[in-house]
């Protein structure tokens, strides 16, 4: 099967575009033969998949398609952007009808020129669904009406979450199918951390509001003034919003808390730094799967995330992970506080979330999925 990804960033630090790589690996090996689209020129990803020997096509895309909370675009921006766009659709027709793809997957809901031009030339599109929008990434559609209006021609849709797909099932016509992201285990699986005397509590992803990084340095200032056992807090990744990083820091500062707690930067080896870490906190507004859940506990390491979106479909608390009240810092001080002056407690825990991101969370199921999925498409188009 000739498959056509369509990645919606060029860069590599999110969930989305690591897992398009990853796919895009797998798929390859399983036999399928695998081109890339990029949005524009350069980028992380451009460069993995040059390492990879993946072949890849930029069709140029200018962002035109969702806006930023509180944002309003400019008409005539807009209007230009849409105009260069229809060029680019015109000139990934063309692409298409030369290579003859079977299937066209677009890799997530923040871009749309590949699908449309897929769709205009009756070619199967499925459709990758990892966000909620507006609870998650703080973005909706330009015009949610055209959106809509496009995304019901797809073919197919797969939510990378049970949660996902109860936001969008009921707004799109295709079917959607639950496929849940997976994660190359080698890169992430730890045997045995190291014991340290000092619980150290970690924090990673990208620093953006959403994310949580404030709530988590605020409670870990009143968790430090109140706990007699030693700990010390990090966060770590790429900063994409530096006015909230600075809120942050400042903070931090503020506290006096300069020395127990400490931003990394942005870490690339993540299953060193697991080795490294007790706990990881994930305290994002709402995920919509929880890749940092999935590779902390293959990273053997407690879990407490924020009873929210699908870190409720990974976490059973109490049994693979703890959770809490979202945006209750009250609760999240009350947990993570038990997990740190209890923490050999929780060991069973810890074993309970590798065993369960083993048995389900794997980048080798997630491909099966994805390949059920393009079978089924074959099957019923012909």
């Amino acid at each position: 099967m000739k498959i056509l990804l369509a990645a919606t960033s060029t860069e590599d630090f999110s969930g989305a575009s690591k897992c398009l790589l990853e796919l895009a690996s797998s798929l390859t090996c399983h036999g399928q033969e695998v081109v890339v689209s990029l949005p524009k020129v350069g980028g992380s990803i451009e460069t993995a998949l040059s390492e990879k020997n993946i072949p890849f096509v930029v069709m140029r895309e200018y962002q035109c398609w969702y806006k930023e909370k509180n944002e309003t675009p400019s008409p005539i921006t807009t209007a230009l952007k849409r105009v260069m766009n229809k060029i680019t659709v015109a000139k990934c027709r063309k692409y298409l009808r030369i290579e003859r793809f079977d299937i066209v997957h677009v890799n997530a809901l923040t871009a749309y020129v590949v699908g449309k031009a897929a769709i205009l030339e009756n070619i199967p599109v499925v459709w990758h669904i990892r966000e909620f929008m507006e609870e998650d990434l703080g973005i909706s559609f330009v015009s949610r009406e055209y959106s809509l209006e496009l995304l019901n021609r797809a073919t197919q849709f797969i939510a990378i979450s049970q949660p996902i797909c109860n936001k969008w099932s009921a707004q799109l016509q295709a079917p959607v199918t639950v496929v849940h992201d997976g994660v190359p285990v080698k890169d992430y699986y730890v045997d045995n951390n190291t014991v340290h005397e000092t619980v150290k509590v970690l924090l990673y992803g990208r620093v953006v509001p959403g994310k949580g990084q404030l709530f988590y340095v605020q409670a870990a200032e009143n968790i430090l003034r109140n706990t007699s056992k030693p700990c010390t807090f990090y966060f770590a990744g790429k900063v994409e919003d530096e006015e909230y990083f600075n809120s942050c820091m400042q903070s931090i500062r503020q506290s006096g808390q300069e020395n127990s707690i400490k931003y990394l930067g942005q870490i690339s080896d993540i299953q060193n730094l697991l080795r490294d870490t007790d706990i990881v906190c994930v305290c994002s507004t709402k995920e919509g799967f929880g890749r940092v859940t999935v590779e902390s506990m293959l990273g053997k390491c407690l879990v407490v995330g924020a009873a929210s979106g699908a870190t409720t479909e990974l976490i059973q608390d109490g049994v693979n992970g703890i959770l809490y009240q979202p945006d209750d810092e009250a609760d999240f001080c009350k947990k993570l506080t038990a997990c740190i002056e209890q923490f050999d407690k929780y060991a069973g825990v810890v074993e309970n979330g590798q065993k369960y991101a083993l048995s389900h969370f794997t980048d080798e199921k997630n491909t099966e999925g994805i390949l059920l999925v393009y079978k089924n498409i074959a099957e019923r188009i012909r």
